[in-house]
């Protein structure tokens, strides 16, 4: 008995349907684990942290970091102090805090502090995509960590 290309064909196709399917229920349930509020809005203000290798979170955010927050474009921002150690914003808002080199503003005798608002996540540690409101120069030392 000879198979059909007919066959073969549609086996493929249902194989590739429930692959795509598999990875949309994927996205679809990391999607909701990383961006459903959770309790009062976090509003701090906080000098920027410079970390000039982002390779030590992986562990606990990988699949947020490499595919949520890639997706819509955000980037992570390290933060000296404050309730959280560092946030997920805007690709452009923290490109705003890195306008001059951290070793440039040293020299100046100057760093970045930014005021941000996000939530902590209902169904995960960390907190929502942050808003900065306000990012500024303030005298001080830049801490730069690797």
């Amino acid at each position: 008995m000879l198979i059909s290309s007919h066959e073969i064909f549609s086996g493929f196709a249902i194989a590739a349907g429930i692959l795509a399917a598999i990875g949309l229920l994927t996205i679809l349930f990391a999607w909701v684990k990383y961006r459903i509020p959770f309790g009062p809005v976090i509003e701090y203000r906080s000098r920027v942290r410079y970390q000039m290798i982002d390779i030590g979170q992986f562990e606990t955010s990988s699949l947020r970091y490499w595919l949520i927050e890639m997706l819509v474009r955000n980037r992570r921002l390290f933060l000296e102090d404050g309730p959280v150690r560092f946030v997920y914003a805007p690709g452009k808002q923290v490109d705003l805090c890195w306008q001059e080199s951290p070793f440039g503003l040293q020299d100046k005798g100057c760093t970045v502090e930014v005021t941000y608002r996000t939530r902590r996540l209902r169904f995960s540690d960390g907190c929502t995509p942050a808003t900065l409101l306000n990012i500024q120069r303030v005298p001080g030392v830049p801490q730069i960590t690797k």
